[in-house]
């Protein structure tokens, strides 16, 4: 089970992040200057605590991806600190950020591409443990077989290659390759938003048993609202590069539910307005327009053109006695 997030309030954070800024530049013209940017990541803040599912929610192209390259130093940030463990990881020099690596691991997206396909199965689940060193080939088949078996496939499935398998099993590969080195963070990078439904909740199931067995400490990147409740303790709402809203899921999806009913009060009321102009258009058809005669209803017309005149946008004026519109 994941862990409760009200028993960590107390704790100190696992991973810090500090006014994290990405911009990307546009390029235009003959000699590709840089005519504006991209504000992918626009100054966020956030802590993750130990054993908890931070969930990182918002639209495609907000941001989110970003982010967790950015505290993998996977793409580079332009401003901000990423701190784990009480390092700043962009002070760290390649040597000691190799090190740190083995400690924060990332599950792609994409089961299909995220995988050589020239490459046998353990040997791509195994690879960290040869970049790392300190194991011997028995010793790697060995922890290969078992890190294989805790996601639910076969140690023999060592030897076959990523087209043989199904997109939930290349998942559970990709979620075999994070876990092997026994990291304390793990960004996943939208793991089930390319899986049928039944498999995505497969997946879930499996990343909050291996959190309770591991005590691992999840970053949970998706644009599924639904599915980030399910595994989260918090909620961050990215909006634009920006960190719209942080809450636990309960409060987000109230929130939500606030702004829905908001927004269906707005679009009913902009209805009975459009409504309102249409009648009033076909009412002005059928009034006299132009001067008023001093011996006509003044104040009935005066009232039904300033009427019209607000719901169409017309200019209304008096003139000399008369209403001019």
């Amino acid at each position: 089970m994941a862990a409760n997030p009200i028993s960590l309030e107390a704790a100190e954070p696992l991973l810090s992040v500090q006014g994290l800024v990405k911009y990307f530049a546009l390029r235009g013209g003959f000699l590709q200057r840089t005519t504006n940017y991209v504000k992918a990541v626009d100054g966020i803040s956030f802590d993750v605590r130990p054993g908890e599912t931070f969930g990182l929610v918002g639209e495609s192209g907000c941001g989110k991806t970003t982010v967790g390259r950015c505290i993998l130093r996977l793409v580079a940030r332009d401003e901000g600190k990423v701190i784990f463990e009480g390092r700043d990881v962009y002070e760290l020099n390649n040597r000691e950020m190799t090190a740190v690596r083995k400690d924060m691991q990332i599950i792609f997206q994409d089961p299909y591409s995220s995988l050589d396909p020239r490459m046998p199965v353990g040997e791509i689940v195994g690879e960290g443990l040869v970049v790392h060193g300190g194991y011997s080939a028995n010793e790697r088949e060995e922890i290969v077989r078992e890190t294989m078996s805790r996601v639910g496939l076969r140690g023999q499935y060592s030897r076959r290659y990523p087209h043989e398998f199904s997109g939930g099993q290349r998942q559970r590969i990709g979620i075999a390759r994070a876990l092997v080195l026994r990291p304390k963070f793990i960004v996943c990078d939208e793991p089930v938003s390319a899986l049928d439904v039944s498999i995505q909740s497969q997946i879930l199931n499996l990343l909050k048993d291996l959190q309770g067995e591991f005590g691992l400490t999840y970053l949970f990147i998706a644009h599924n609202l639904a599915v980030v409740r399910y595994i989260s303790g918090r909620i961050g709402v990215m909006y634009l590069g920006k960190m719209a809203e942080m809450a636990t899921p309960g409060r987000i999806i109230q929130v939500r539910k606030i702004m829905e009913q908001k927004a269906e009060y707005v679009r009913r009321e902009a209805e009975r307005a459009e409504e309102t102009r249409d009648m009033l258009a076909k009412t002005a058809a059928s009034l006299p327009v132009g001067r008023v005669g001093v011996g006509e209803d003044v104040a009935r017309q005066i009232f039904a053109f300033m009427t019209i005149g607000f719901a169409t946008g017309s200019i209304v004026y008096l003139d000399g006695g008369g209403l001019v519109t």
